[in-house]
């Protein structure tokens, strides 16, 4: 091989590695920001069904509450 072609192959894999690191890195990064992501999900569908059985029970306290209230204007009558 002469000098010129060695140069150029050097630079060729250097200039590869200088493209090939960064899209690693990224990928890694997305990988791992899915996987937080999926957490999140998880968490977030937790939290839907718990506020649910809340709106639930406010609703119920509502209705007795009302029922009170005719109670007490009967009573005041």
């Amino acid at each position: 091989m002469t000098y010129e072609i060695l140069i150029g192959a050097l630079g060729l894999i250097g200039l590869l590695a200088g493209i090939v690191k960064p899209i690693i890195t990224l990928n890694t990064n997305i990988a791992a920001l899915r996987a937080s992501i999926d957490q999140l999900q998880k968490v977030l569908d937790e939290v839907k069904v718990r506020v649910t059985a809340h709106g639930r029970e406010l609703d119920d306290i509502r209705v007795e509450l009302a029922d009170h209230e005719a109670r007490i204007k009967t009573l005041e009558r």
